[in-house]
């Protein structure tokens, strides 16, 4: 799953899909472009999703892209909880699982991203952490609802800053993922690594059997870096 953020142009953007339609495998690919791309998608057999839904219902909420708006140009996924939306805009679980409901109710699939800063690592606070990040959100859905959520594990320190976590801190880390949600929940869920990924860490990661995929940022904005990256995963 690839992260575009708030990068390119239209015309950027749409050559880079020209670019990424030569591809092979793109049936595992699902983009998250800006919000304002998203009715673009339309013409190219790619999955895609929005980065983030609005709070809001259909409304008066000016500036506001809603779930509903979001799900009309037949996007699939919404990304809730990406540490930037945290950080940058106060978002806490409240009103992470508000987005939740109201992307689920417009059949959205979500993202739900986890993950802890670089303090709170320091701080051994890793487990506990994820493990909250986890249960208010959903000690208060359904099972069909948990069914339609993927869990991607990005931890703060290691986004964007080309220092990704260790091969052997992801395994151990989404393995608990897992088992907390199999423990408490009874669910299987999928969990996705996203922090500074790239083809060279998805060639090393890929042999991690408790991650179901990728969350990648910077690295997607360039066409043969996706290339690479899906050889190496169709491979597996």
């Amino acid at each position: 799953m690839c992260n575009l953020k708030s990068n390119k142009t239209l015309e950027e953007f749409k050559t880079y899909l020209n670019e990424l339609s030569n591809l092979d495998n793109l049936d595992i690919l699902t983009l998250f472009p800006s919000s304002l791309y998203l009715s673009v998608m339309s013409d190219y057999n790619i999955n895609f999703g929005s980065q983030d839904i609005s709070v809001y219902t259909d409304g008066s909420s000016t500036g506001e892209v809603t779930a509903k708006q979001v799900k009309s140009t037949n996007a699939q996924y919404t990304i809730i909880g990406h540490s930037e939306r945290r950080n940058k805009f106060s978002e806490d679980e409240l009103l992470l699982l508000k987005k939740i409901r109201i992307a689920l109710n417009e059949k959205l699939k979500v993202v739900y991203c986890i993950g802890e800063t670089k303090e709170e690592k320091l701080r051994k606070k890793t487990y506990q952490v994820l493990e909250k990040q986890i249960a208010k959100i959903f000690n208060s859905l359904s099972d069909e609802e948990m069914d339609q959520i993927i869990i991607a594990y990005e931890p703060v320190w290691a986004i964007g800053g080309g220092n990704p976590a260790s091969k052997k801190g992801i395994a151990e880390i989404s393995e608990f993922i897992k088992k907390i949600i199999l423990d408490y929940y009874d669910k299987d869920i999928k969990v996705l690594y996203g922090g500074s990924v790239n083809s060279g860490i998805i060639a090393d990661f890929d042999k991690i059997k408790t991650i179901d995929g990728y969350l990648v940022g910077s690295a997607s904005l360039k066409t043969e870096e996706v290339a690479k990256m899906l050889q190496i995963i169709s491979n597996k």
